[in-house]
């Protein structure tokens, strides 16, 4: 199935999806291994709507454990809309002050956890 179309803004290549409601998105996977999605709608995004997605492949993949994907994201302390207010009027964002690992991590006063991968 070709999908192009779900991909881009809402209003742009699809119409938005209405609040409480839900959609499905169809495709067919041709290669195996990890990808991942997130949204173009607003800061959506950057408020962490995002994630990770593990297509299956045939089980005689030459591996001996799979651990499953490990996502890296920056992470800033100030919120995704102030981050775009700036970045709107005239100045960049700051670089990040924090990296999440599989969307963890401490803060610099020490709250928080560190992912654990055994």
């Amino acid at each position: 199935m070709h999908s192009t179309q779900h991909d881009g803004a809402n209003g742009v290549t699809e119409c938005p999806i209405a609040p409480g409601t839900t959609r499905t998105y169809q495709f067919l996977a041709t290669q195996h291994g990890s990808s991942w999605y997130h949204s173009h709608h607003s800061s959506q995004y950057g408020e962490g709507v995002v994630g990770l997605i593990v297509f299956d492949g045939p089980t005689t993949a030459n591996y001996d454990v799979d651990l499953g994907p490990l996502a890296l994201t920056d992470w800033y302390y100030e919120s995704t809309w102030a981050l775009n207010w700036r970045a709107l009027h005239g100045g960049a964002p700051p670089p990040s002050q924090n990296v999440l690992v599989n969307g963890t991590m401490k803060s610099a006063t020490g709250t928080g956890k560190y992912n654990v991968i055994t």
